[in-house]
């Protein structure tokens, strides 16, 4: 377990180096993707906190075609992507939920909090993710699960980035998130 962990920490070490030498060339562009209602906000925001923790500048938003390259870092978000434009990603992290709580999170946003059940539409609901993961499960880096939310996933998630946070760092962001 030492000699992997001492391997693990000399291997993120030089893809933090790589990182500052190619981020002069093309900033690193990151994808969080998945069905709707299944966290990718959450983890699309703390993807950008950390990095603009560590004073990187970062561009968030759904579509980073043709924009200038002056960033150190692109961050999107997407719910339904084909493969093809998934491989213009550096990092992909798709985020997953029991398919039944997508399911009524999204009639509960889409009837904004009614609490009538319409079997029909959760069914479909579901049954549109189904499809959503079916096509998208084998292109991840990382799959995150909503019911997961921890500081121990959020390590998972900041060994993929070319970054290093200490603990009251991702507990600050947590915090953070939570008050959005």
């Amino acid at each position: 377990c030492q000699v992997r962990r001492c391997f693990w920490n000399w291997r993120k070490r030089i893809n933090l180096f790589i990182f500052l030498f190619l981020i002069d060339i093309m900033p690193l562009k990151v994808l969080i993707y998945g069905p709707t209602q299944s966290g990718s906000t959450r983890i699309f925001n703390l993807v950008r906190m950390i990095f603009e923790t560590k004073k990187m500048s970062v561009f968030s938003g759904w579509d980073i075609e043709n924009l200038d390259l002056e960033y150190d870092v692109m961050v999107s978000k997407n719910h339904d992507s084909n493969p093809d434009y998934l491989d213009k990603f550096d990092i992909k992290i798709l985020c997953i939920r029991n398919i039944l709580d997508v399911g009524i999170s999204r009639q509960k946003r889409i009837l904004q909090g009614s609490i009538v059940i319409d079997e029909k539409t959760i069914l479909d609901s579901c049954l549109f993710n189904i499809n959503i993961l079916n096509r998208l499960k084998d292109t991840p880096d990382l799959i995150t699960r909503y019911e997961d939310y921890s500081i121990n996933e959020i390590r998972k998630i900041i060994d993929l980035l070319p970054v290093e946070l200490n603990v009251l760092e991702i507990i600050e962001i947590m915090r953070d998130l939570d008050r959005m």
